[in-house]
């Protein structure tokens, strides 16, 4: 069972938080296992960091010339590919190469960024998870969706499953796992019955003098 907060988040009502030394290094890191998805030291990427956001005099700021930039990456070419330098150098790229720039260019400006794997809660029987962006400003994560253009706040309809990832499943380094497929489905549940009865007046609150 999701519990969802009724009223979508804004950067003003995001937790706050402080990152320890090991974190912040998590979130400012090249993937360990596959450099080439997070390209975070590539000069190519540091270079178009710095062209990007030149005029920026704060990390909020910048977060937002990057954010800007990763929505204007083409995702419609059919040849479009998942790849950060790709998306850099052609302009062209998928839905989690947008994610996935944009986290790496966060990254090499020195401001922590992850990736939030999870679904838009909608019914359904072939459900796709969403890939978004979280940027750590102001002792908060900040999310951003570069796809569908959210930023600074996300629909509470948005629910996180995994985080600093953009695979729900994660198959390691299990045997035979080329063979693994999941798929995911989204189906309403009847609320119980206790819920439902919660607002029917009560003979007691006839009697009660608070109301």
């Amino acid at each position: 069972m999701l519990l969802i907060d009724p009223q979508p988040r804004t950067s003003r009502q995001l937790p706050l938080e402080n990152l320890t030394t090991d974190a912040r290094n998590r979130f400012l890191r090249e993937d360990p296992d596959d450099p080439s998805l997070l390209p975070v030291n590539d000069n190519v990427v540091r270079q178009k960091a710095q062209a990007i956001t030149a005029e920026a005099v704060s990390d909020a700021e910048r977060v937002q010339l990057i954010f800007k930039y990763c929505t204007q990456i083409d995702s419609k070419q059919e040849a479009a590919s998942d790849s950060v330098k790709d998306a850099l150098t052609l302009g062209t790229g998928t839905p989690l190469a947008r994610a996935r720039t944009m986290v790496t260019l966060c990254r090499s400006l020195k401001i922590p960024a992850r990736l939030v794997t999870g679904f838009f809660i909608q019914q359904g029987t072939d459900v796709q998870p969403l890939v978004w962006v979280e940027v750590f400003l102001n002792q908060a994560w900040v999310p951003f969706d570069p796809t569908l253009g959210w930023s600074l706040s996300l629909p509470m309809e948005y629910v996180p499953v995994r985080r600093d990832s953009d695979q729900i499943v994660d198959k390691g380094k299990t045997a035979n796992v080329d063979k693994l497929v999941a798929k995911f489905a989204i189906h309403r549940l009847e609320p119980d019955v206790s819920v439902l009865q919660g607002d029917v007046p009560h003979p007691i609150q006839i009697l009660n003098l608070l109301r």
